[in-house]
């Protein structure tokens, strides 16, 4: 249980300042360099500084070139709409992150001289004006919070978590979440919001990608769940629609973005840190 040379260092300078006999401010300063040192190893956040760091030198970190096989999921998309004489005026996209929302919303958006909106967290917490014509909307958590009878149609991203979780270290931006966030956790609630709605699903050849089209009476998400988890319609509103797929997925009623948070994510990294810290704080110069 090493050290870093950083660590070593600061003790030293703080024993320049006076603090040499001072042992719990030393631990505390060698714990802290030491715990945040292992935390920016982590393959998530350090995804999200190198991010950061091409934004600021104006580098684009993402690959647009797209692979000849996502514009064959978008012909099967249009042919699929056309088949069912659907002319679409607003989609709901959702999967989780790395699982390529982005890249179906700019595609079909082109495809159909559509505009698209990649919602912020933020816009989650609250009921979203969804009623802008010839817009595609998409969020990992657009589903579960907000009334989908707006749209015409919905698709799902039904990608492993492994595969979107590498995709998101190969693009860098939001590899944060990856150290936050328990990623089974939010693509099981965001695919029970999907398929808890009424209608057929449509599975696009060759692709995670699974569509409903709007019934004529609308999904009925909230009836569908209070019929499943028994509750009158009185008992189901103290609750949002979040908490009540979390019910039903056998969770506590639960909701927002930390819902989906690991709270034990850099407990390693802290005990680490102690222990390391601990060494450091312990160091004298010869």
């Amino acid at each position: 249980m090493t050290p870093s040379p950083l660590s070593e260092n600061i003790i030293r300078i703080a024993d320049r300042l006076g603090f040499k006999s001072k042992t719990s401010t030393r631990l505390l300063i060698a714990a802290a360099i030491e715990t945040g040192h292992s935390i920016l190893k982590r393959p998530g956040i350090k995804a999200t500084l190198e991010s950061k760091y091409m934004q600021l030198v104006n580098q684009e970190p993402e690959n647009q070139a797209y692979p000849e096989v996502v514009n064959n999921h978008i012909n099967s998309i249009v042919s699929f709409f056309r088949r069912y004489s659907l002319f679409p005026e607003r989609l709901g996209i959702d999967g989780v992150p790395g699982s390529g929302k982005s890249t179906l919303a700019r595609l079909l958006a082109e495809k159909y001289n559509m505009s698209w909106r990649s919602l912020d967290h933020t816009n989650m917490e609250k009921a979203v004006d969804l009623s802008e014509k010839d817009t595609i909307y998409e969020h990992h958590r657009l589903f579960r919070t907000q009334n989908i009878d707006n749209f015409d149609a919905i698709i799902y991203i039904d990608e492993p978590v492994s595969l979107s979780m590498q995709k998101v270290l190969h693009r860098k931006r939001g590899g944060y979440l990856l150290e936050l966030m328990n990623y089974e956790l939010l693509k099981n609630v965001g695919k029970k919001a999907f398929e808890v709605g009424d209608g057929d699903i449509f599975n696009v050849p060759e692709s995670f990608l699974k569509i409903k089209l709007r019934p004529a009476k609308g999904f009925k998400v909230m009836e569908n769940l209070c019929r499943e988890l028994e509750m009158t319609p009185e008992k189901a509103s103290r609750f949002s629609k979040e908490q009540l797929l979390f019910i039903s997925l056998g969770h506590r009623p639960r909701k927002g973005f930390t819902a989906y948070a690991n709270p034990l994510t850099f407990t390693g990294d802290i005990f680490d840190g102690l222990l390391k810290g601990l060494h450091a704080a312990s160091f004298r110069r010869s």
